[in-house]
């Protein structure tokens, strides 16, 4: 352990206490502007796969969520997950009615870890926040805060189910986009049923190529849907990677996957917009102003010294193509020098920073 950085021992460390842990450190590997560089790329090696748990200890959360065998509510039920993860699994089944879903199940007892976890972590940023002067430059609490927020929203999935039904609506009159069905009278806090949607991830290249997708009218699609989400809506999908993006029939995308949204208000869409125009034309004071604007901040801010800041980080990356540049990843990374300039910057944009890495990650793939 002793050779090992202080980011390997972080790892380390979430991952022997367990699931909450791995979680947290992994909202802490999208929050440049909270830990250094190089922990947060130490952080983004946690994984949030693990062992299934039994059918029968699943079962037993099924029946008493529906107050009756399964089979009096399900056709069948594949007692196979087709994922599994720290807060839930997720298996096929079918409705009475025929109907084809899948049925989102909360692991037994993480109610009751999550909260034992927090009481922890809570305990330990009062320590670091009272004893540890530089734990100030990094929000411990705060850190804290956004995260039992997060988790409380992830572990309630008629908030899930509501944030679905909200991007129905707003994509009603957009053919090109499937948001599956939610089974709104099977659905409760620890058991969500949604429409299955069968197509192809947008992850797996080598099944689009064999099926003739046009990758490129997919890509298309798919970057009218996000901005649509970003700048119309006000409401975007907080986990876009290729995984979550499935290739239907006719160039149709269906999403998946809607434990975590990001909202923007007004605000905040104008702000971004400005960021990325300032960016794009090497504006680096306008860049500082929209910051200074947008995030809450003690002190005196050198607005001066902050464009500066932001002009040697972006500065050499103008003129190159988009296969050798990634302007989310720049802008995350701002978000870094912003902290250091004493900007405490909405999570709701570091999300939205976050999203343009995993566009432009699907378009390098696709």
């Amino acid at each position: 352990m002793e050779n090992l950085s202080i980011g390997e021992r972080l790892r380390l460390c979430f991952e022997h206490l367990g699931p909450t842990f791995v979680k947290l450190g992994q909202l802490l590997a999208a929050r440049p502007d909270l830990i250094p560089p190089d922990v947060a790329e130490e952080l983004k090696k946690l994984h949030d796969q693990v062992p299934p748990v039994p059918f029968a200890q699943m079962r037993t959360v099924l029946e008493s969520h529906f107050g009756s065998d399964i089979n009096q509510v399900f056709a069948s039920f594949d007692e196979e997950p087709l994922a599994a993860a720290s807060i839930a699994q997720v298996h096929r089944a079918t409705l009475k009615d025929g109907s084809k879903v899948v049925v989102k199940i909360q692991r037994p007892g993480i109610q009751a870890t999550i909260a034992e976890d927090l009481s922890v972590m809570y305990t330990l940023a009062e320590l670091l926040d009272k004893y540890v002067p530089e734990a100030k430059f990094y929000q411990v609490s705060s850190i804290v805060n956004e995260f039992f927020k997060a988790l409380d929203q992830e572990t309630n999935f008629v908030i899930e189910a509501n944030n679905i039904r909200r991007f129905q609506k707003n994509f009603v009159n957009e053919p090109n986009i499937k948001i599956p069905e939610v089974f709104m009278d099977y659905t409760g806090r620890k058991v969500l049923v949604l429409e299955e949607l069968e197509g192809i991830p947008l992850s797996h290249k080598n099944a689009l190529e064999q099926e003739g997708i046009d990758r490129e009218a997919i890509l298309r699609v798919g970057l009218r849907c996000y901005l649509k989400m970003v700048f119309t809506d006000g409401l975007f999908h907080g986990d876009l990677h290729a995984g979550n993006l499935l290739v239907l029939p006719n160039n149709q995308i269906g999403l998946i996957d809607f434990g975590v949204v990001g909202r923007l208000n007004k605000k905040t869409q104008a702000a971004i917009a400005n960021m990325l125009l300032a960016l794009f034309s090497e504006d680096y004071e306008r860049l500082a102003y929209e910051y200074v604007d947008l995030a809450p901040y003690s002190g005196h801010v050198d607005v001066d010294r902050f464009a500066r800041d932001l002009r040697d980080l972006i500065a050499p990356y103008h003129g190159l193509t988009f296969k050798n540049v990634n302007a989310g990843r720049l802008l995350l990374d701002s978000t870094g020098i912003a902290a250091r300039h004493g900007l405490q910057l909405p999570t709701e944009l570091v999300l939205f920073f976050k999203s343009i890495v995993a566009i432009e990650g699907m378009g390098r793939i696709v």
